[in-house]
């Protein structure tokens, strides 16, 4: 799988600042503990720059966090002073550990990053292998019926950091018929008014409906539940984003 964040990466904590992490780790934190217990051993997968992984292992966690993004692994790093997280580099739907782990987690919808049904299908199997007996998966996921009935907009985020002004324009494409959702961001970076620096990425999501998502994972998991994401409720159809609860059976 080739590089899905390569420039955007150097931009990505200050266009995520507002981002509350700390919310979404104790919402995270309140479905672990319901499902698997505390104090858990927890690898997260797709860890981004680590800001989920860190909160969580001040509420006694032990976390391993892999990213196959090197950017995003060494920003992670560079934030994790006393190393208390191993972060790893690892292409996450072949990553086998042989620490057996009591939860996986993946978060901002990573499992819409995995292009094909195939790599699902071995995500799936890899995960078992890397959860303990009754261990459970947590991932939030880009609902594809929420998405038909309100299909995204074209967006602009500014933000000031330091001496810098960022400029990301957000192009959203969705093809129906292959369920992909293409997210073209242009960005624009300046320093005193001058352009220092001006790229684009496109980053291509797969969008899954809850009964696809089933399937995929059926054979190796037992569905515990579906929530709206940072709810206890139940997802509905025209929601963009759910989380879903695995536990394992072999």
């Amino acid at each position: 799988m080739n590089e899905i964040f390569s420039k955007y990466a150097d931009y990505y904590d200050a266009l995520y600042k507002d981002k509350n992490y700390s919310k979404e780790s104790e919402y995270i934190e309140k479905i672990i503990n319901k499902f698997a217990g505390k104090k858990l051993n927890i690898l997260e997968l797709g860890c981004g720059s680590g800001s989920h992984a860190f909160i969580l292992q001040k509420k006694g966690h032990n976390i391993v966090a892999v990213d196959r993004s090197k950017k995003m692994i060494n920003l992670a790093k560079k934030k994790d002073k006393y190393n208390k997280i191993k972060f790893l580099t690892k292409d996450l739907t072949k990553f086998v550990s042989k620490k057996k782990f009591d939860v996986i987690i993946l978060l901002f919808h990573v499992i819409n990053f995995l292009p094909t049904k195939k790599d699902l299908e071995i995500f799936s199997k890899n995960s078992s292998k890397n959860l303990k007996k009754n261990g459970i998966i947590v991932f939030d996921f880009i609902n594809y019926d929420g998405v038909v009935s309100d299909k995204p907009q074209k967006k602009i985020k500014i933000v000031n950091q330091k001496n810098l002004r960022i400029i990301r324009e957000t192009e959203p494409e969705l093809i129906q018929d292959k369920n992909l959702l293409n997210i073209k961001f242009k960005m624009i970076i300046k320093k005193k008014n001058c352009i220092v620096d001006e790229f684009q990425e496109t980053h291509k999501l797969k969008i899954h409906s809850i009964l696809n998502i089933k399937k995929l994972f059926n054979s190796n998991f037992k569905l515990i539940n579906i929530f709206k994401w940072m709810k206890f409720k139940t997802l509905l159809k025209n929601d963009w984003f759910g989380l879903i609860v695995f536990k394992k059976i072999k």
